[in-house]
């Protein structure tokens, strides 16, 4: 009996421990991870234009004017260095000069500015990253209709002073050539071989100054392929300066003439050429482009003054008795009042 009292008490005993002791915890299940959303990643493809071989650009009305433009100033700079020893040296003059009285000379001076600016980095890598974004016919809808937005673009107005610069250089050549014909038509009519040298029949020389007129002297088709080949520049370009390089010596010059203007004001005409030039970056100057140009480059208030300098250079040589008076109607009015004309125009 004691026994199983013993028992009993061992086995209450144990129950009592086992209600006593503390329950096991109770493990929760961990929650689900929240899913995470990943934005999917856009590729932006930068905008290219298109690229055209180097005999497809020399055919375009940019290129052409530009180069029309390097034959007329190195026939001005010609003027300015060679000597007039014989009658045919002054009229090689006379009528080497006669195509600066053509609209072209306006056109050429634009689309030579344009090619300056697609040689600006800063200016090209703007053009490229907005068509990037924006597409690159809304760019060339906003350059069509405002006159102005070229200079929206970053670097604009350093590429604007590239263009200033390059005329001034060009304006400069001008007068060079003035000043160094005129004073040969000075020591002219002390020589003895010269003073007493008869005109000759005017109406025949008005008449050859006239058709010289319609003829134009073209670059060296070396030099016009580095006009064409010079293209847009990029900052990443590791070719740009070679290829800018090239372009300047086309133009006779060692490099790109140094701006010494901190203006901020942009003339009417350095506006047009970044344009020109913006097209020229967006890979739009080509033949679709041309009718466009060809309109966009007429300056109407240059033409008129260049028909004055013509009509002044005509009356000149109507009222010569003598062979060295030609030598000063090509300084005072084929070379001096074109540069007049220019710089009065905005160039």
């Amino acid at each position: 009996m004691k026994k199983r009292n013993a028992i009993c008490s061992i086995s209450l005993l144990a129950l009592l421990i086992a209600a006593c002791a503390t329950p096991p915890p109770v493990v929760e299940p961990e929650p689900e991870p929240e899913p995470v959303y990943v934005e999917p990643e856009i590729v932006v493809t930068r905008y290219s234009p298109p690229k055209r071989k180097v005999e497809t650009r020399m055919k375009d009305v940019l290129v052409r004017d530009a180069a029309y433009h390097g034959s007329t100033m190195q026939r001005v700079a010609q003027a300015a260095y060679t000597p007039i020893q014989t009658r045919e040296d002054l009229n090689g003059h006379l009528d080497g000069l006669a195509g600066v009285f053509t609209q072209r000379t306006g056109a050429g001076l634009l689309s030579y500015g344009g090619l300056i600016a697609a040689q600006n980095p800063a200016f090209v890598d703007s053009i490229i990253d907005r068509a990037t974004a924006e597409g690159a016919d809304t760019l060339v809808s906003k350059l069509y209709s405002d006159p102005n937005y070229a200079l929206t673009f970053a670097g604009a107005y350093d590429a604007a002073r590239d263009i200033q610069a390059a005329w001034q250089d060009d304006i400069s050549t001008f007068d060079s050539a003035a000043a160094a014909i005129k004073s040969q038509s000075y020591e002219l009519q002390k020589d003895p071989k010269w003073k007493n040298m008869r005109a000759g029949n005017r109406k025949a020389r008005l008449t050859k100054f006239k058709d010289a007129q319609k003829y134009s002297v073209t670059l060296p088709q070396s030099s016009q392929r580095s006009i064409a080949a010079a293209g847009t520049v990029l900052s990443t370009d590791y070719d740009g300066a070679a290829r800018s390089a090239a372009f300047w010596q086309a133009y006779g010059k060692a490099g790109k003439p140094a701006s010494y203007s901190n203006e901020a004001t942009v003339s009417v005409n350095a506006a047009k050429a970044l344009t020109l030039g913006a097209l020229d970056v967006l890979g739009t100057s080509g033949k679709n482009s041309s009718t466009w140009i060809a309109n966009y480059t007429v300056d109407v208030g240059l033409n008129r003054c260049l028909n004055w300098a013509r009509l002044h250079t005509e009356q000149c040589l109507a009222a010569g008795h003598f062979k060295f008076e030609d030598a000063f109607c090509v300084a005072e009015h084929e070379l001096k009042d074109v540069s007049e004309c220019l710089s009065e125009g905005g160039y």
